[in-house]
């Protein structure tokens, strides 16, 4: 549907009535932990600001339920591993 330049990573869809932000993570291997798990407190504050900035530029999808998801992609094979956590945290903002 939409993807916030100042947001790098992450956009927005729907699934059917549902609003879905999402953020976009990618590391080369998990030496350090799992893309998901570099979705910290601070991170997750500021997808969701960034997703209240989205709303009130458009309008028409305020007041629908809406839900963020991360995505974490590790480059370390062939095909890339990807991990979709559905829900993965609440609006924090």
């Amino acid at each position: 549907m939409a993807e916030d330049p100042r947001a790098a990573g992450a956009g927005a869809g729907a699934d059917g009535a549902v609003l879905v932000f999402v953020e976009v993570r990618s590391r080369a291997s998990d030496d350090l932990g799992t893309p998901v798990e570099t979705v910290n407190a601070r991170k997750q504050w500021r997808v969701a600001r960034a997703a209240q900035a989205w709303l009130l530029a458009n309008p028409a999808y305020q007041g629908r339920t809406m839900r963020f998801d991360v995505v974490g992609i590790t480059w370390d094979g062939d095909p890339p591993r990807i991990e979709h956590v559905v829900d993965a945290f609440d609006d924090v903002g």
